[in-house]
């Protein structure tokens, strides 16, 4: 029981150091990628049993919608939200 609560408190640290380090990096510039891209079709399949980890999903969906948008791509997304199975 003890060895999961460090693991997992380890793991959430590593993750808080790694979108922090993501969230201060600069916009990438995907135009050579998306060359003759006019719409970004994403499906999102969203499994979450947590309030938490739902609201950083819906931030991740938000920013990849920005990022299409800025680069001048339309975006055409689909949500699949349901829960994990017990």
């Amino acid at each position: 029981m003890l060895m999961q609560a460090i693991f997992r408190m380890v793991t959430i640290s590593i993750i808080g150091l790694i979108l922090a380090g993501v969230a201060q990096a600069k916009k990438l510039n995907d135009t050579d990628a998306l060359e003759g891209i006019e719409i970004g079709k994403v499906v999102w399949d969203v499994i979450v049993s947590r309030p938490d980890r739902l609201l950083f999903y819906l931030k991740l969906t938000e920013e990849t919608y920005n990022d299409l948008v800025r680069q001048e791509i339309e975006p055409d997304m689909i949500f699949i939200f349901h829960w994990r199975a017990a």
